[in-house]
């Protein structure tokens, strides 16, 4: 009876520290255990049949799987991975706090100049209200861990958020390239007493969009740093601008927007953000 009482008593602290990790962090299947249909439960990637290049790894940090993204040849283009949680209508879950980082395990072995791309964003009603990106140039053959500082706009607490993993490359990603992902968490939940905010950007940035590939319409977030003329600009795989999104003052701060291509061909296109002597590049597809 002994014996048996504390098997139960094992048993229900089990439950209930597993049920605290759970309630503490609130990214789906955020160490990437759990698949259907090639992709990661609560997570959509840009894999088009016979070209996917999101795939589970049996590589892990912990756990059986992680996610593994490739650079990979799509009919002579090199086709960058990408995967956005939530789904293409949706890519928030829902958050009742802030935190202050997102931390995580990753893999990267990079081909020329390319990049592993971490983004992650705090909404309140839809309006971005947070926002966290790592740059990742270096290496790491082995597991190593990653910290992205979030910074807030103001003291209103968020009610959704998403994460975007992307290799990318100011100039087009290079075939080969490869990324491993796992066990992603929220750190450090920021209670009202211990808010410290800045009501501007810290930095300038250009986010991977959401969704990628898309039709017909994509998000594009981005901060800037300084007030002044800020432009926006959407080109074709020829370098030809077929896009003004924006081209206008802006003040500092974080912006989001929607930019529609229903009058464009399906195809590669790039999206560049200018403003002062920031410019930043970026590739999507449009899938039609």
């Amino acid at each position: 009876m002994k014996t048996r009482h504390g098997f139960y008593l094992i048993g229900s602290i089990f439950i209930i520290f597993t049920t605290a990790i759970m309630a503490q962090n609130p990214i789906p299947n955020a160490g990437f255990e759990n698949w259907s249909g090639g992709e990661p439960v609560g997570w959509f990637s840009g894999n088009i049949p016979g070209f996917e290049n999101i795939t589970q790894s049996s590589d892990n940090n912990s756990g059986a799987s992680a996610v593994r993204g490739e650079v990979i040849d799509l009919s002579g283009l090199p086709w960058g991975p990408g995967i956005t949680t939530g789904s293409i209508n949706d890519v928030n879950f829902p958050v009742s706090q802030k935190y202050a980082r997102l931390t995580g395990f990753y893999k990267f072995s990079p081909v020329g100049t390319d990049e592993l791309n971490i983004a992650v964003d705090f909404k309140k009603n839809n309006g971005l209200l947070g926002v966290g990106v790592i740059k990742i140039q270096n290496p790491a053959t082995a597991w190593t861990p990653f910290s992205i500082d979030i910074s807030f706009s103001n003291q209103e607490i968020p009610d959704a958020a998403s994460i975007t993993v992307s290799i990318g490359n100011t100039t087009g990603v290079n075939i080969g390239s490869i990324f491993l992902l796992d066990d992603l968490q929220f750190e450090d939940p920021v209670g009202i007493e211990d808010q410290s905010y800045s009501p501007i950007a810290e930095t300038y940035a250009l986010k991977p969009n959401y969704p990628n590939p898309f039709n017909p319409s994509t998000t594009i977030e981005f901060s800037l740093k300084h007030s002044g003329d800020v432009q926006l600009s959407i080109f074709n795989s020829l370098g030809q601008e077929v896009a003004r999104v924006i081209d206008e003052p802006m003040a500092k701060g974080f912006y989001s927007i929607t930019w529609n291509a229903e009058d464009l061909p399906g195809g590669i296109y790039f999206y560049r953000l200018s403003a002062g002597e920031f410019s930043e590049t970026k590739k999507f597809a449009l899938v039609k």
